[in-house]
């Protein structure tokens, strides 16, 4: 049954081809491509030209960088900014801030929800490491007094369930808020 329907289907298929090869009449053809060689190529116009824009001419490089710290501005008329100081000032407490000075690096480019706590070691120095793994697969190795997160997470402690840092968040009023954040240890399903 199946050797009479392979032979039947390629006994339909040569015939199809075969088909294709009768008659040496090509008339037509070569009358459709007369007709296409002998049309004259239409005039296409140029381009148009275009104007050039005026120039723009940056007039603001006399004043305050906008993206400067209140703090550096070397000159110009101070900008006053009584609702910006800080809590230390205004209640005279001492207020947590950032070392915006310190270059961030590796984990702290990253936000914490992108990051996951997926084991930890422990050295020679019986020093205990955890081991952090970010959305595109890099495992890192961190230790207490390391710094991860957006929000200049600092680690505090390490356990082998999970990681605790200390983050920072402004509270609008030129002051930093503490926040003891757990990094849990992630089991996979």
């Amino acid at each position: 049954m199946r050797v009479t329907f392979i032979w039947l289907n390629l006994a339909v298929i040569t015939a199809t081809l075969l088909t294709g090869c009768i008659g040496d009449d090509m008339s037509d053809l070569q009358k459709y491509v007369g007709e296409m060689r002998a049309r004259k190529n239409p005039h296409v116009d140029d381009p148009p030209k275009y104007e050039m824009a005026p120039p723009f001419y940056y007039e603001a490089e006399s004043q305050r960088d906008p993206f400067a710290p209140f703090d550096t501005v070397a000159e110009g008329p101070r900008i006053p900014v009584e609702r910006l100081l800080d809590a230390e000032q205004q209640s005279n407490k001492p207020c947590p801030q950032p070392d915006r000075n310190r270059v961030r690096v590796g984990l702290e480019l990253l936000p914490l929800d992108s990051l996951r706590m997926v084991g930890t070691l422990k050295d020679q120095d019986n020093v205990l490491w955890a081991l952090v793994i970010t959305s595109d697969g890099t495992i890192y190795r961190v230790k207490s007094g390391d710094y991860m997160g957006l929000n200049y997470g600092q680690i505090i402690s390490i356990t082998e369930a999970k990681v605790e840092l200390t983050e920072l968040y402004s509270d609008g009023k030129g002051c930093f808020v503490e926040q003891i954040t757990p990094l849990a240890l992630f089991e996979s399903k």
